[in-house]
């Protein structure tokens, strides 16, 4: 059961990196060397990758609830939902850079 309320405060973190105006010199946010080129590119792949993360983690959150309720053995194994977890993050960091990347490119960021 953890494993819905952790989920819950990972989502509002993306929400919040999505939706609020983060610094570069803040703690949190997308940062690599191609989101940090200028402040057009930190505010595109803060939202960008704040709003696919929100999404993945309410997919994540929604198929959790409904199989918890109609399988509950196949959700005790709470360590392979954190593994799935963790590999969405890191597939959402690799879409934001390809994103990022190609609005760079087309719209000269």
């Amino acid at each position: 059961m953890y494993i819905i309320f952790f989920s819950v405060l990972v989502l509002l973190l993306y929400l919040y990196i999505a939706f609020a105006d983060i610094s570069t010199e803040a703690a949190i946010g997308f940062k690599t060397k191609r989101s940090m080129t200028n402040d057009k590119t930190w505010k595109f792949a803060n939202n960008f990758f704040g709003k696919i993360n929100a999404i993945f983690m309410g997919i994540y959150l929604i198929t959790y609830i409904i199989l918890m309720f109609l399988t509950p053995n196949l959700v005790q194994s709470e360590t392979n939902w954190i593994t799935i977890m963790i590999i969405l993050f890191f597939v959402s960091i690799i879409i934001t850079n390809l994103k990022l990347k190609s609005v760079i490119t087309t719209h000269s960021l």
